[in-house]
């Protein structure tokens, strides 16, 4: 997940964020710890580039409970993730939503260069 991890992956040619974080995992989830986790890995990458923020929502049903002991927190990630207020929270600071599919899209950087803009 370091930004020396997404250098190494560069070099040899793999599209990658700049850094993968899992600090939106477990108990106490709230918007707060979402934009904190968010805030962190951008500051980790000197403040600008592509960060991913592990998560797993879900609507917790019988095969998910059968397959996972993560299960009522990926409901409450659902919830956290779709708020109206979060995406605003987010554009107030200028990050953008998007898919990894949207990294193979991305000329590659240079092996050490620093991902493009948030």
């Amino acid at each position: 997940g370091t930004a020396m991890h997404a250098r190494a992956l560069r070099r040899h040619g793999v599209p990658c964020a700049g850094l993968c974080t899992t600090a939106f995992f477990g108990g106490d989830l709230d918007e707060e710890r979402f934009l904190r986790a968010v805030d962190d890995a951008f500051t980790s990458i000197g403040g600008s580039g592509v960060v991913e923020i592990g998560t797993h929502p879900a609507y917790a049903d019988s095969a998910l409970e059968a397959r996972s002991y993560y299960v009522a927190a990926r409901e409450n990630e659902l919830c956290i993730l779709t708020l109206p207020s979060l995406r605003a929270r987010l554009e107030e600071r200028d990050v953008t939503l998007t898919t990894a599919s949207s990294l193979l899209s991305q000329s590659p950087p240079a092996s050490d260069s620093v991902p493009p803009p948030r």
